[in-house]
């Protein structure tokens, strides 16, 4: 698995119930996400949530509106870092369970938006991120 998705980020969360190829996955926080299925996941396993760093979207409310702009699926966040490389900005972000997680945005932000500690959403598409059983095994893929 780790070979396969090279930087990807892992959350982990448990099963709540699977539709389809949708799980709906509770992560330790006590947010309520959504990933694609793995096969072999089941409802009410501990997941891995493996989510690539491109694949994530974030969201600068204004001053203190992070908690009143929270929509279903965003992760309350703070910004960690962020450094500009040309091409991307790559921004390392803490969950609010002390989860750090890194994603790359291209460079629509002012560097003195991008402050550490200020607030922020994360948000995904579901068929951007895949939910893995936690024992399966990560050299068979």
């Amino acid at each position: 698995m780790a070979l396969a998705l090279g930087d990807a980020n892992i959350l982990t969360g448990k099963v709540l119930r699977i539709d389809d190829d949708v799980a709906e996955l509770r992560l330790p926080s006590g947010e309520t996400v959504e990933a694609m299925a793995d096969a072999d996941l089941a409802e009410h396993d501990l997941a891995s949530i493996c989510i690539l760093p491109d694949r994530l979207s974030v969201l600068f409310p204004r001053a203190g509106a992070a908690d009143n702009s929270a929509e279903a699926g965003d992760l309350i966040c703070t910004l960690v870092s962020a450094h500009h490389l040309g091409h991307s900005i790559v921004m390392r972000m803490r969950l609010c369970d002390g989860t750090e997680v890194s994603l790359n945005r291209p460079p629509v932000h002012n560097p003195r938006e991008l402050k550490a500690g200020r607030p922020a959403l994360l948000a995904w598409q579901t068929r951007n991120a895949t939910a893995f059983p936690m024992d399966k095994k990560t050299g068979s893929l």
